[in-house]
């Protein structure tokens, strides 16, 4: 288990763990090893940081409606959105492109 906290807050995947503990001569398979980790596999929320921009600054609503277009984009932190959350580094985020 100190090998699963050590990685905090990603995942070990149990393949990765199990090569691993046969080269330190586990005996057991896959399935006995998942089925140890599957309590342990709990994402930690991330917290959620909520900020306000003057109206016409930034996209949060129709652009048509409103006869115009803004400086910015911004989306929720969207699967469909965001692939990967500080890929880049702090707040710099892998998003889909197409």
């Amino acid at each position: 288990m100190e090998r699963v906290a050590a990685a905090r807050p990603r995942w070990i995947p149990a393949t990765v763990l199990l090569r691993e503990l046969q080269e330190a001569d586990y005996a057991g398979g896959i399935r006995q090893l998942k089925a140890f980790l599957a309590p342990h596999n709990r994402p930690e929320a991330e917290p959620v940081v909520r900020f306000e921009t003057p109206l016409g600054k930034q996209m949060q609503a129709a652009l048509v409606c409103f006869g115009g277009t803004p400086e910015h984009v911004l989306f929720d932190d969207a699967k469909s959105v965001v692939i990967e959350r500080d890929a880049f580094g702090a707040d710099e985020h892998r998003v889909k492109t197409n």
